[in-house]
């Protein structure tokens, strides 16, 4: 449960760069915002993301906790997420919330790290690679099933891609929330 878990903290990040932005021209026809720039939005969410891995790391050195740096981060994106979202049903569509977003993703750092203290060392090294790997791969989930959400349940786009926002960061939240705090356990020990 604790590697599905780390899996599904780290979920959220590929949702909003897999999904929110790369379909974000989608969502710009849907709303009829006709000024949207697919690189633009792309890049200010990597310079986000950037930022916010190195303001991560810091700062969960700085309060010495994970899981509180991880769940602020979430906090962030999902804000931004609704910032977004809000921003193209009004018709204009938000490059700074694609940048916040990025900011809020972030959190990648302290949850690859966090990952790695939840395991003993003849699992570490496996762990990491493979929920890092498990959580980009997501995205071949996620994209038919706001597919299957979007046509063959009727919702269409912006509402498939909410809900399968609302899916996934609630399990990811639940998992951040269920998992203990790693901040300076004792890394010395095997499964």
């Amino acid at each position: 449960m604790r590697y599905l878990m780390c899996i599904a903290m780290g979920v959220p990040i590929w949702y909003s760069v897999g999904l929110l932005i790369t379909l974000s021209p989608e969502l710009a026809v849907a709303f009829h915002v006709s000024d949207w720039s697919l690189p633009k939005a792309f890049i200010l969410f990597q310079v986000g993301i950037c930022a916010g891995d190195l303001g991560t790391g810091l700062l969960s050195q700085w309060l010495h906790t994970r899981r509180r740096v991880i769940l602020g981060g979430m906090a962030l994106a999902i804000l931004a997420t609704a910032w977004y979202f809000g921003a193209f049903s009004a018709g204009r569509g938000s490059y700074p919330a694609c940048l916040i977003m990025g900011l809020g993703c972030g959190y990648l750092s302290v949850f690859a790290t966090a990952t790695a203290e939840h395991f003993g060392t003849n699992l570490r090294v496996l762990v990491t690679a493979t929920v890092t790997n498990f959580m980009r791969g997501s995205v071949t989930l996620l994209l038919p099933l706001q597919a299957w959400l979007a046509g063959g349940a009727g919702f269409g786009k912006p509402l498939a891609l909410m809900l399968t926002g609302l899916l996934v960061w609630s399990i990811a939240l639940f998992s951040a929330l269920r998992l203990p705090e790693t901040y300076g356990t004792d890394m010395d020990r095997t499964e």
